[in-house]
């Protein structure tokens, strides 16, 4: 998680402002899906969920994230 923080930070990408709305951080997460980023997009659906505990898109999102990295534990069912 450490190395997708260093790389948003390096493309200049901030943390999720309290204006910024699900629909804001989706955006980011899908322009960060590309291989090389996608801790990037993860931080950004957990930023979702802390919003929207329950929002599928962000679930199915980081389960395929987690899924296409191998952890198959950490992919929700």
């Amino acid at each position: 998680m450490l190395v997708g923080l260093l790389v948003a930070a390096r493309l200049g990408v901030a943390h999720a402002a309290p204006q910024q709305t699900v629909a804001d951080l989706a955006a980011l997460a899908e322009r960060f899906e590309a291989p090389g980023h996608r801790e990037v997009a993860a931080a950004k659906e957990l930023e979702i969920l802390e919003i929207d505990p329950r929002s599928l898109p962000a679930l199915d999102a980081l389960g395929a994230l987690s899924f296409g990295r191998g952890e198959f534990m950490e992919a929700p069912p």
